[in-house]
C-alpha cells in the first residue's frame, strides 16, 4: 500500500505542478485566443 501511496502523491504532485505551469503560460494564449479549449490547439496555432 506504501508504493501505491507514493505512486498517487507524485501523479497529484505532477498534475498540480501541470496545472500551475499552465496557468503562467496558457493564461497569456487564452486572452489572445478565447475560442481555443484545447492547450495543444492553442500552441500548435502559436507556432
Amino acid at each position: 500500500m506504501s508504493i501505491l501511496r507514493i505512486l498517487v502523491a507524485l501523479v497529484l504532485a505532477l498534475t498540480v505542478i501541470g496545472f500551475g505551469y499552465l496557468a503562467v503560460v496558457d493564461v497569456p494564449i487564452r486572452q489572445t485566443e478565447v475560442t481555443k479549449v484545447l492547450p495543444k490547439e492553442a500552441y500548435a496555432d502559436a507556432k
